[in-house]
């Protein structure tokens, strides 16, 4: 489920998104591009995506931090330009959906979007949470700006 803005009186190509399934959203683009929904009062800040994202742009990926709109995501997913959608998550969850269905007001279908799981991106976006939980284990080292706090209980 994409949550969108809270202006319900607007056209739905209007609405923004602002969430995946109550969690943070990575939108990865053919332009090898990854968008970033920025953070709103209807976004809670989370250190999991700032994670996400800090490595994804030490690789060197294009990172923009920007709204998005449902008639955006509509466009490029016609247009075959989006590669995967991600929901980011606490504890390190990078989850890439395997089917997106968009629905219009009256729930009618009106796109369907399968990842490209051949576009560098995708797997990309794999490696990148891989590398977080690697950080969480202690596996890997933090990259600069990345801060690793560990509780021990007991």
């Amino acid at each position: 489920v994409l949550f969108l803005d809270d202006k319900p009186y607007l056209p739905i190509e209007q609405r923004e998104i602002t969430e995946w399934d109550s969690s943070c959203c990575l939108l990865a683009l053919q332009d090898g591009t990854i968008v970033k929904i920025p953070e709103s009062k209807l976004i809670l800040p989370s250190v999991t995506i700032k994670g996400m994202v800090t490595i994804l742009r030490s690789q060197k990926v294009k990172v923009e931090e920007r709204p998005f709109t449902f008639g955006e995501l509509l466009d490029r997913v016609k247009k075959n330009e989006l590669v995967a959608v991600a929901s980011v998550g606490t504890a390190g969850i990078l989850n890439r959906a395997e089917k997106l269905v968009l629905v219009d007001n009256s729930l009618k279908i009106i796109a369907q979007h399968i990842p490209v799981k051949t576009h560098p991106l995708y797997d990309r976006l794999k490696e990148v949470r891989d590398y977080y939980w690697d950080v969480y284990r202690g596996k890997a080292e933090p990259l600069p700006g990345l801060k690793v706090f560990r509780y021990e209980i007991g």
